[in-house]
């Protein structure tokens, strides 16, 4: 969903992402937008990138928002339960 399909959202993109567990959502970023996310289950952490040698990790469960600032680098990694694994 972005503004092409949706006109209220101006300055947002929507998605639904499924990353399987121990795998990552590749690193990118939005050159013209804030990115908000809602985890919606699972463990999964995010680390986003700022300006000189500045980054922020932090961990995400169920029901937890995440917030990405418009041209901030970042990725996302599932850290819930991988079967067969110890």
């Amino acid at each position: 969903m972005d503004s092409k399909n949706f006109p209220v959202s101006k300055h947002i993109a929507a998605a639904l992402v499924t990353v399987k567990p121990g795998r990552l959502r590749e690193f990118h970023w939005h050159p013209n937008a804030s990115e908000w996310q809602f985890y919606i289950a699972g463990k999964g952490r995010m680390t986003v990138f700022f300006p000189v040698d500045n980054a922020r990790t932090q961990d995400f469960n169920a029901n937890d928002f995440g917030y990405v600032p418009s041209n901030a680098p970042h990725y996302i990694e599932n850290t819930g339960h991988r079967s067969g694994l110890s």
